[in-house]
């Protein structure tokens, strides 16, 4: 499963923060899927780099800084920015790969 379109598809209802995103993600998937914090922070730092999502600010309060997030144009379905292309694109096989190996590439 891509964590980034996941996490696009769940910024896609309305915009939230990454805290959220994790427990919306944990009542979809449940432990089927386990996904830490981490990769959420990291996922989105990545999403905010490739123009995904925007950080509408941040608030402090008692704990850490909370970063609230929103879907950009490009980060959007039919957009025609690629953005599933990008992230669907076929690897490319490695030239050490050797045709008797069992498993793909």
């Amino acid at each position: 499963m891509n964590n980034t379109l996941t996490l696009l598809g769940l910024l896609s209802k309305e915009p939230s923060y990454g805290y959220d995103l994790k427990h919306s993600y944990d009542r979809y998937f449940g432990t089927q899927k386990a996904l830490a914090f981490g990769q959420v922070y990291s996922t989105l730092a990545r999403m905010v780099r490739d123009e995904l999502i925007r950080a509408l600010g941040e608030e402090t309060g008692g704990g850490p800084d909370r970063k609230k997030y929103e879907v950009t144009p490009s980060g959007k379905p039919g957009s025609g920015s690629g953005c599933s292309r990008r992230m669907f694109r076929p690897r490319r096989c490695r030239a050490s790969c050797s045709p008797r190996q069992s498993s793909p590439c």
